[in-house]
């Protein structure tokens, strides 16, 4: 995969890193993440690939420091 591809899933990837209130989990379509950024999706399957990778986490990342929220807050 060419640098270029990987710079712009990059440039994605700290986009949504950025919002600081991630409102999806795993269960959630990657798709509808791209969506409610307003991410345009017509990416080739390479791309595809290598977004949903790291999107996913991200999801996982958001998910982990909910669950440890709230086990912090249940203690």
């Amino acid at each position: 995969m060419e640098i270029q591809t990987r710079l712009w899933v990059h440039q994605i990837v700290e986009y949504v890193r950025m919002d600081s209130d991630f409102p999806f989990d795993i269960h959630d379509d990657i798709d509808e993440i791209l969506r409610y950024y307003r991410i345009p999706v017509g990416f080739d399957p390479d791309e595809m690939r290598l977004l949903e990778m790291e999107i996913l986490k991200l999801v996982e990342q958001a998910q982990n420091h909910e669950m440890a929220r709230v086990a912090f807050l249940v203690n």
